[in-house]
């Protein structure tokens, strides 16, 4: 294809140049054409090379379909994001935000100067690795999938609710039968040309306790990279992860946190919050001072039915560390979508009342209300919701008196709700 050809392509708002220069690697050695996509082209079950799917048929049929300028359906995550941030500008595009822009956006904005030479010949150059599902912490939206820390739980939790072949983490994950062992692993998998390779998102499970990572690092030419790391804090910059990143051309950091203080300890079972605080502090100084001004670092809130009302709380503890560096320390909000049962969007009506008027006034309040709008109560979710709710506690430790406020005001209009629905 010629450059005027690519350039109408790139411009038809349909397209994505994803399956022409990305992939992503899972714990379980499946590739995806990325980790919005869903569902997955590939059989979910058998493990794949990376380089062997994306020359793979799946992949070429993939894209022929952009080529013909479909609306690929699996791709409603990015087209739906678009569509908000054109029609609701005053909910979703806050200043606090660094970009609101799809991940297809994203990628058609850094592959635009390639776009010819991929389209004619398809080549892995941007790859989201997660090698393995190792990670120090268990948080309350997350599964076995990708974290080690939930294999003692997740199946016992599987025989009162359903986990297995749930999705969790919104839509992008779905929970595998018990393998037996706690940790997942695919780093055999990961077998591409690193050389060429200039975008790395590192997603872990936790990158930073797995220091294959840093081999693969070596591996790839970093004064020529863009890597993103994906961590929960719980690792400062070491002098191993500091001499490999001071090569890189530039560096992204995405600290998660979904909650402060013993709210944020308990989402985000194996946080310590003195810890977190610490290493972030040490992590913002790293990248104000390296050697690239534009390197970053931001934090990513996933919001779900235990943390709706510390969002602005959370938001204004990191505050403290966004004075280290212009446009640094932005904070992205989004909303949990599964397990249904972690919804807010399907509480009763009465409680989401409940909460806005708590959060009134608060920045991200139109997001909230917003999030509220998208379901309805759904008194089998909530069912669930108090089921997982009992379990965790009983298996780690006693619920903080911010979640029990929720639980025990959820409690009360659920009750009222199902009575009113039975009574019609």
């Amino acid at each position: 294809m010629e450059r005027d050809e690519v350039d109408k392509l790139m411009n038809d708002g349909n397209f994505c140049i994803a399956p022409w220069v990305h992939i992503q690697n899972t714990p379980e050695g499946v590739p995806q054409p990325c980790c919005i996509f869903k569902p997955n082209i590939i059989d979910g079950h058998t493990p794949r090379k990376l380089n062997d799917a994306f020359h793979g048929k799946e992949w070429g049929e993939l894209r022929q379909r952009f080529l013909r300028g479909e609306q690929v359906k699996e791709c409603d995550t990015c087209y739906n994001k678009e569509w908000l941030s054109k029609n609701d500008e005053k909910d979703l595009n806050t200043s606090t935000l660094l970009e609101n822009i799809s991940f297809r956006e994203h990628l058609n904005d850094m592959w635009r100067e390639d776009a010819v030479e991929l389209i004619n010949n398809p080549e892995i150059r941007d790859i989201d690795l997660a090698i393995s599902n190792k990670c120090n912490y268990a948080c309350i939206d997350c599964g076995v999938d990708r974290s080690s820390m939930w294999h003692a739980e997740e199946y016992d939790l599987d025989k009162i609710i359903p986990r297995v072949g749930a999705h969790v983490a919104s839509f992008a994950r779905t929970i595998k039968p018990d393998t037996g062992e706690p940790l997942i692993d695919s780093f055999e998998y990961a077998d591409v040309d690193w050389s060429r390779v200039r975008t790395l998102r590192c997603i872990g499970g936790e990158p930073m306790i797995d220091k294959r990572y840093q081999e693969i690092l070596g591996r790839i030419e970093i004064d020529k990279a863009h890597i993103i790391i994906v961590s929960n804090g719980s690792v400062p910059p070491t002098k191993s992860w500091t001499e490999v990143l001071d090569r890189a051309e530039k560096v992204l950091l995405m600290f998660s946190i979904d909650g402060i203080g013993e709210l944020g300890e308990y989402v985000r079972y194996g946080l310590k919050m003195k810890r977190f605080t610490r290493n972030l502090q040490k992590w913002a100084e790293y990248i104000a001072n390296h050697r690239n001004p534009e390197s970053k670092f931001r934090y990513h809130y996933v919001a779900h039915a235990m943390n709706m009302l510390d969002i602005q709380n959370t938001y204004e503890y990191l505050l403290q560390f966004e004075r280290l560096k212009e446009n640094c320390g932005h904070f992205d909000l989004s909303f949990l979508h599964r397990p249904e049962y972690l919804n807010s969007a399907y509480f009763p009506d009465k409680t989401k009342e409940w909460i806005l008027n708590r959060i009134k006034g608060e920045l991200y309040e139109d997001r909230v209300r917003l999030h509220f709008s998208t379901n309805e109560y759904n008194p089998d979710h909530i069912d669930n919701f108090f089921k997982f709710s009992d379990f965790i506690e009983s298996r780690r430790y006693t619920m903080p008196d911010d979640i029990v406020e929720v639980y025990e005001r959820l409690m009360e209009d659920h009750v009222t709700e199902r009575r009113s629905h039975v009574s019609t």
